[in-house]
């Protein structure tokens, strides 16, 4: 099973062993993701029945999709509702319909239907720049509804599996009350983007009510290609549970409207909101894959005062998959020495290094309780980024090898048989959204696509 964004073309798509990938992306039917038969099955049975007309007021579309399943598909519009006027406290509530037209909504189960919600990213165009009006590159600019929710809905199930699943940390997150049509965030896109390259993200969580990415920041999201997002009253003051369920719907947004890699997604805040940070990185390390908590921070494991006391354990530790995740993702913790939480930040990060997460303490001399300086912050950030610059640079190579080859010897750059075809394909799949991936892209459009049963390494979505 497939999803694609592009409901009315008849084509079904095909690819290698690989799967979707990038020229999927951008040539219709524009495929957000392949589903394992398992997903496919939870998808078809989120199914609970009709939306009853009176219990709904307007429906925010999320995507019109095409579930593709062999010989069989269908069209499918996902969105979301929230109860009519005087009832504001209700939850928001995620339907389908059989198409765009059809009158008729049906209730889905969100957690069985996580796996779509999760699927549908940025779905707007790829050529040149951004074209909506959320304000120009370097600009930051408020937005309001609709904003996109998570497929992590907050409620006991997923914060007993998430924070607390082995019955430790403080119990302080509690089920939130989502109501994104009362909320704001602040966007900004950094200089230079271009949905044609993939942007990273960074979550920003204030300890204030103002939610705004520091402009300290702007420097070094300009220089590192970073989207910034932050919830307005978000602080301190708010309830964590609805603090944490704010910043994973941010990302939700920041996807909707840009074109985000979901390998550079990640998380700092100041003081509370460092905290706040360090802890969803590590109750969701699959989401967050960078974590850079300043003046503040907290752990999965009680953590020694240096006195009689302790710092309690604030989340579980994570286990399996995502334990190795949060070990592979970077944390910079940023203190000072006339910074009040200096030892609690150095002491949480050093019992979270013996645990085996990458953590590096960026420990500034003349550093209050503060955010530090624009020169600092960049430093920091293109710490936390190195992996991935280090993994892009391997990709862009790779794929300006793989279109020298296909280049080399050729009177016409143009593609001739499927066999060119394959190997334009592997330009874009070796190196994705990479100049040379754009060029392979560009000959592919020189040719018809194949036909559907094209051949070697030709799929059939099941």
């Amino acid at each position: 099973m497939v999803v694609c964004l592009d409901a009315d073309t008849g084509l079904c798509p095909e690819w290698g062993d690989s799967g979707p990938g990038m020229l999927d992306r951008v040539r219709p039917p524009h495929v957000l993701s392949e589903f394992p038969s398992k997903d496919a099955i939870s998808i078809r049975s989120s199914v609970l029945g009709p939306a009853a007309r009176g219990t709904i007021a307007a429906v925010e579309p999320l995507a019109c999709v095409r579930l593709i399943s062999g010989g069989w598909s269908r069209t499918v519009e996902i969105g979301t509702t929230r109860a009519p006027a005087g009832r504001d406290s209700a939850p928001s509530r995620l339907l389908a319909r059989a198409s765009a037209t059809a009158e008729s909504w049906f209730n889905l189960e969100r957690r069985r239907a996580s796996p779509l919600l999760a699927a549908v990213g940025y779905g707007g165009a790829f050529g040149g720049a951004y074209s909506d009006r959320l304000g120009g590159p370097g600009e930051c600019c408020e937005l309001s509804a609709p904003l996109r929710e998570s497929p992590f809905v907050l409620d006991a199930t997923t914060i007993a599996s998430r924070f607390y699943s082995r019955g430790s940390g403080d119990g302080a997150i509690k089920p939130a009350k989502r109501a994104l049509s009362e909320e704001r965030f602040w966007l900004r896109t950094p200089k230079g983007a271009s949905p044609r390259d993939p942007s990273g993200l960074l979550v920003w969580v204030d300890a204030g009510p103002l939610g705004r990415p520091p402009r300290v920041f702007e420097p070094a999201l300009d220089e590192l290609g970073l989207v910034a997002i932050g919830a307005a009253r978000s602080g301190n003051d708010r309830d964590p549970g609805d603090r944490a369920q704010l910043a994973l719907d941010a990302v939700a947004t920041a996807r909707a409207i840009r074109h985000i890699d979901p390998r550079r997604v990640y998380i700092a805040g100041v003081s509370g909101g460092g905290r706040m940070a360090s802890i969803l990185a590590g109750c969701f390390p699959d989401v967050f894959t960078g974590c850079a908590p300043i003046v503040g921070m907290d752990a999965f494991v009680n953590v020694p005062d240096g006195g009689r006391g302790m710092w309690p354990a604030a989340y579980s530790k994570p286990q399996g998959p995502l334990l190795d995740q949060l070990r592979a993702n970077r944390f910079a913790a940023i203190t000072g020495r006339d910074d009040f939480n200096h030892a609690n930040v150095t002491l949480t990060a050093a019992s979270m290094q013996r645990e085996g997460l990458s953590i590096r303490v960026f420990d500034y001399t003349d550093l209050g309780h503060e955010v530090p300086s624009a020169e600092r912050i960049a430093e920091v950030l293109r710490w936390v980024d190195e992996p991935w610059r280090a993994s892009r640079a391997r990709e862009v190579a790779a794929a300006d090898r793989a279109l020298k080859e296909y280049l080399d010897d050729r009177p016409s750059p143009n593609p001739r048989d499927d066999t060119d075809r394959r190997a334009l394909r592997h330009v874009t799949e070796v190196g994705p959204w990479t100049p040379a991936a754009w060029r392979a892209v560009e000959l592919l459009d020189t040719s018809p696509p194949p036909s559907p049963s094209s051949g070697p390494g030709a799929h059939t979505p099941g």
